[in-house]
């Protein structure tokens, strides 16, 4: 993997955005905000929603354009910037959408915009072999002859963006909720693959809503609220309640209370729920009195369990 990262040092900031403001209308999103990331470490950002994340994400990603506020990459100041000037400075972008075509091969979703040529026309079959040899040699990662992006599970389709980032040899790569739709042995993998991009050299940025992978995983944390950065801590010297408390300045919890109540008879039973191939075996009962939470994984039908016209089941 290491000759897909560009040689840096830990000696400057590999990424430096100071005194970032940006309002749209009348709100305030980013007041003077700076970030500072040292190169070859993993450097965490988190707040509460409405914190201002997405916005400097936005910013920094040239999406967004700062009121107010500059910005270096490895000592190259920029004041204003595009999406191409920033991935041509060597910062990349994973999101937690799937940006990626389900229609396409695993070849193809890797190398769109680069592809692989034979002569005038791309190369499908170079291109396939290529994706599978660099997912096996990156990742040790083994995948069907002939599978597309929708055949992948959400870790598989995060494997894949990661590969492609790394493709253009970035020096800084920003993770955006990478963990959102994983369960926690594909946490657990993605948490090892960033481990890994830092120890061959690449500077990381984590953004997260769980904090136990932020304490895990990085060097140090900025901490959002309201639009400014309250603090930039060590996470190996304060703990998750304490981050928390600068997140939201209180302590969590303190402001909500678990109401006592006893519930009543049950109102809705369904039993041996099924939609043909989305799922079947599905048992449930709500009671009259309480609130009934349905979830799961993106994909796994919570939103077909009340929608199909061939759901069979047992309803009293």
């Amino acid at each position: 993997m290491r000759a897909a990262i560009a040689d840096v040092t830990r000696a400057t900031a590999a990424l430096h955005l100071q005194g970032i403001s940006k309002r749209f209308g009348a709100t305030q999103a980013l007041d003077g905000v700076n970030l500072r990331v040292e190169a070859g470490t993993i450097h965490g950002l988190v707040g509460e929603n409405g914190a201002g994340k997405s916005t400097l994400i936005k910013v920094l990603a040239g999406i967004h354009r700062a009121d107010a506020g500059s910005l270096s990459i490895h000592g190259q100041q920029f004041d204003s910037f595009t999406p191409r000037q920033i991935e041509a400075a060597g910062v990349h972008f994973i999101h937690q959408e799937r940006l990626l075509p389900g229609s396409f091969s695993v070849g193809e979703a890797l190398f769109f915009g680069q592809e692989i040529k034979r002569g005038l026309f791309v190369d499908r079959r170079a291109q396939e072999r290529e994706a599978a040899r660099l997912l096996d040699d990156y990742f040790a990662m083994r995948l069907p002859s002939g599978a597309l992006v929708r055949d992948l599970d959400s870790a598989q389709r995060q494997i894949l963006q990661i590969t492609r980032a790394l493709l253009a040899k970035p020096q800084v790569l920003v993770f955006d909720e990478p963990s959102v739709s994983l369960v926690k042995q594909e946490v657990d993998r993605l948490l090892a693959i960033v481990r890994r991009l830092r120890d061959d050299g690449l500077t990381i940025v984590y953004i997260s809503h769980y904090l136990q992978e932020i304490e895990s995983l990085c060097d140090q944390v900025t901490v959002l609220r309201n639009g400014r950065d309250v603090a930039v801590v060590d996470p190996a010297l304060v703990s998750t309640a304490q981050i928390a408390r600068l997140m939201v300045n209180r302590d969590v919890g303190e402001q909500y209370f678990r109401a006592q109540t006893q519930p009543g008879p049950p109102v809705l039973q369904l039993n041996g729920l099924g939609a043909g191939r989305f799922y079947n075996g599905v048992d449930l009962s709500v009671r009259s009195g309480e609130v009934v939470g349905l979830t799961g994984l993106v994909g796994c039908s919570r939103a077909c369990s009340g929608c199909s016209s061939r759901i069979v089941a047992t309803c009293c």
